[in-house]
């Protein structure tokens, strides 16, 4: 939750390659917002905690498919804004690969 989109886009990867599943999905789930609360500039760091949780997140991982799911469902009506589309398509690819992983 750093003000600063690059902090918080580079906590995330580091977050993601540390392999710490168990502390990592929790700060990650938590720094996820809807894309109607976000600043454009912010949408790179929401990025990269989705693909920092598909690497340490599994289809185990009930509260990321909760969360995931709430997302997708809080930014379908956000459509109009810019940026929110492609935020939503890669929450909802974030949500296939977390589903699909062993």
């Amino acid at each position: 939750n750093d003000p600063s989109p690059a902090r918080s886009e580079k906590a995330a990867v580091a977050i993601g390659m540390s392999g710490n599943a168990k502390q990592g999905i929790a700060l990650l789930l938590a720094g996820l917002k809807p894309v109607k609360t976000l600043q454009q500039d912010q949408f790179p760091s929401h990025h990269a905690m989705l693909l920092a949780l598909t690497r340490l997140a599994n289809k185990t991982c009930s509260e990321c498919v909760t969360k995931l799911t709430e997302l997708i469902d809080a930014d379908k009506s956000s459509a109009r804004l810019p940026g929110a589309v492609s935020q939503l398509a890669e929450t909802q690819v974030a949500l296939a690969v977390i589903q699909n992983k062993n």
